[in-house]
């Protein structure tokens, strides 16, 4: 009897690894999908450097730089993703902020989704700190090649 509940519990943990690993690949496959949309109509969002004056906060940026009816907190979020940074500004410091048009770039959200999903497999414990930072660098270093690219 034994035997025949570990060979089930082996299957079925087999087979949940296979689940895992289907999931992991669509998710990629959409990524790269989401990514290489290209916007017919133009840019939605631009990317600038923006350097740090004396005093200023992250919050102070946002306010300054977000789109009307925006979200402070989600501006400050998406500025600290995209320059993978903390709170912490210094001033003289160059960060890239986000300046927005009707929509958003398509390779921004592309990013954030991206992001997204991998925060919540870093919380869901299946990825590790290290793999976690890694991979955001990737990620992050990517969106900003691709938006190099498409603003030449």
């Amino acid at each position: 009897m034994k035997n025949k509940l570990n060979e089930f519990l082996g299957k079925l943990l087999g087979y949940g690894i296979v689940l895992l690993v289907l999931a992991f690949i669509v998710l990629c496959f959409l990524a790269i999908t989401k990514w290489c949309v290209k916007t017919v109509w133009g840019k939605e969002s631009i990317i600038e450097d923006y350097t740090v004056s004396a005093g200023q906060t992250l919050w102070d940026i946002a306010l300054e730089n977000k789109k009307e009816g925006t979200d402070t907190r989600e501006y400050v979020y998406n500025l600290r993703k995209l320059n993978n940074i903390d709170c912490i500004i210094h001033e003289g410091q160059v960060i890239k902020i986000i300046k927005w048009g009707e929509k958003m770039n398509p390779y921004i959200e592309a990013m954030f989704s991206e992001l997204e999903v991998l925060e919540n497999w870093y919380n869901d414990n299946l990825i590790t700190l290290n793999e976690y930072f890694n991979i955001k660098h990737r990620i992050t270093e990517n969106c900003k090649k691709k938006l190099e690219l498409n603003n030449k």
